[in-house]
């Protein structure tokens, strides 16, 4: 199944719209996602390379055991970044599930962006 979905986040990607011809302003995007689960927290950056990235936002949930869940945060990101806004941030809930249960993961990220003038 995680198979079948990565494959299919990857034609997304595919076939979204570049981020830079979306935002032609953008020169540097930064995620800083802390993920939280009963247990642990954690924490990892993601850096994009604008010119090619695409203008979509979806973070799978690490947690091996969930099915149909991760965190689709475009329309949320390319809102600030359309605003021209440096820094954004949100909350969000997995929404898959894992094993019998909803899953309980969550992320927390704060976006960093620079623009040309």
């Amino acid at each position: 199944m995680q198979n079948d979905e990565s494959a299919e986040r990857r034609q997304r990607e595919q076939s979204a719209q570049r981020l830079q011809a979306m935002i032609p302003t953008l020169t540097s995007l930064i995620l800083e996602v802390e993920e939280y689960s009963q247990i642990a927290c954690v924490k990892y950056k993601k850096r994009f390379h604008v010119p090619s990235a695409p203008a979509l936002f979806e973070l799978r949930c690490n947690d091996e055991r969930c099915e149909h869940g991760g965190y689709d945060l475009t329309h949320e990101i390319m809102r600030t970044l359309r605003g021209r806004q440096a820094h954004g941030h949100g909350d969000h809930s997995c929404g898959g599930t894992a094993g019998k249960s909803d899953c309980s993961r969550r992320i927390h990220y704060e976006l960093i962006a620079a623009y040309a003038s």
